[in-house]
C-alpha cells in the first residue's frame, strides 16, 4: 500500500468528523516500519476535551468506511499456527468433504447465484486525490510529495442543489474537482450554459494559475461534494517547490490560444522574451515566488 493512499483515507476521514476542527488542518505523519508493515499517526485538533472518546470512535468507524469503499483491506497480525495432532485435522477435512457431512448446526452448501458479490462494477466509485490531481495537466508529472501537500492543505466542501460555488467575475482564488455529484458552467453574459461537469473532472484551474476572473459562474445541479485548492495551498506548494511553477509556465505557455480567450496576452513586452518567461512572471508575481 502506498504511503500516499493510507494519507488521503486517514484525512477523508477526519475532514468528515464534525468534532475535528478545520483549523488547525488535520495531519498525517509517516512514523516509520513496524513489524506489521507502515506506521502512520493522525493528528487531529478539538474543542471538546470531554468528547475525546467518542470522536476517536467516529475517527475509527470513518477510516473503516473509507478503507472499504477503496478495497483496502486492513493489514493483520501474522500469527505461527502449530499443529500437535496432524491425523485428527486430516481425518476431520475428509469428513467435511463428504457430501451431506454436517459439522454443528452448518451444512456444507454450494453458494447459489443469488448468494454471489456484487460486481465491483455496481458499487459507488471512490476517487483517489493523487490519480484526479495527476488528470490535471499541470500536476500531472508531480511527486507524491508534492501531491501530499496539495491533499494535506486543500479541503472538502459538501454543496446542496443549485448553490452557486462561483460567479462569473470574482477573483479566481481556487480550482475545484468534483468528487461526486454534478456542477453546469454558465456564462451569464449570453445567458447560456455551456457545459456540464461530473465526479471525477475538475473546474477553474486557469483563473486560479493566472490570476483572471472567472469566466462563468458554477452551480451544482444536485448535492456535490468539492475538494478545493484555493490560492495559499498553491502558493505553499510553489513556494517549497520551486520547479512546480516552471513545469506549470510550460504547460501555459503552450495553450496561448485558450489564454488569449480569456484576454490574457503571452506575446513578448520585451525583446527576445519568450511566452514562456512572460507566464512564469506572471505567475511570480501572483504567487510571490
Amino acid at each position: 500500500m502506498e504511503p500516499l493512499v493510507i494519507t488521503e483515507v486517514l484525512l477523508a476521514a477526519a475532514r468528515q468528523e464534525p468534532g475535528v476542527l478545520s483549523s488547525p488542518s488535520p495531519q498525517v505523519w509517516f512514523k516509520g516500519y513496524g513489524e506489521e508493515g507502515m506506521d502512520f499517526e493522525l493528528l487531529v485538533w478539538i474543542n471538546q476535551p470531554a468528547e475525546i472518546q467518542a470522536i476517536k470512535s467516529a475517527l475509527y468507524y470513518l477510516i473503516d468506511t473509507e478503507m472499504r469503499s477503496r478495497h483496502i483491506e486492513p493489514g493483520h497480525p501474522e500469527r505461527n499456527l502449530r499443529i500437535h495432532n496432524p491425523e485428527a485435522l486430516v481425518s476431520l477435512f475428509r469428513q467435511l468433504q463428504t457430501p451431506g457431512v454436517t459439522n454443528g448446526s452448518s451444512s456444507m452448501h454450494n453458494q447459489s447465484a443469488t448468494d454471489k458479490p456484487k460486481p465491483e462494477s455496481e458499487s459507488p466509485k471512490t476517487w483517489m486525490l493523487a490519480d484526479l490531481l495527476r488528470q490535471v495537466s499541470y500536476f500531472e508529472n508531480c511527486s507524491d510529495l508534492e501531491l501530499r501537500h496539495i491533499i494535506e492543505e486543500g479541503y472538502r466542501k459538501t454543496l446542496p442543489a443549485d448553490e452557486t460555488i462561483c460567479r462569473e467575475n470574482d477573483p479566481g482564488d481556487s480550482f475545484y474537482i468534483i468528487l461526486s455529484g454534478t456542477v453546469e458552467v454558465f456564462v451569464e453574459s449570453i445567458g447560456k450554459r455551456v457545459a456540464t461537469r461530473k465526479s471525477g473532472e475538475f473546474i477553474g484551474e486557469m483563473s486560479l494559475l493566472m490570476g483572471t476572473p472567472r469566466t462563468a459562474t458554477l452551480r451544482t445541479l444536485e448535492e456535490t461534494m468539492l475538494f478545493v485548492v484555493d490560492r495559499d495551498n498553491l502558493q505553499s506548494l510553489l513556494a517549497k517547490h520551486e520547479e512546480l511553477a516552471d513545469r506549470i509556465s510550460e504547460e501555459l505557455s503552450k495553450r496561448q490560444e485558450t489564454l488569449e480567450r480569456l484576454g490574457i496576452t503571452v506575446s513578448s513586452t520585451e525583446e527576445d522574451e519568450t511566452p514562456f518567461a512572460e507566464i512564469r512572471k506572471r505567475i511570480q508575481s501572483i504567487f510571490g515566488i
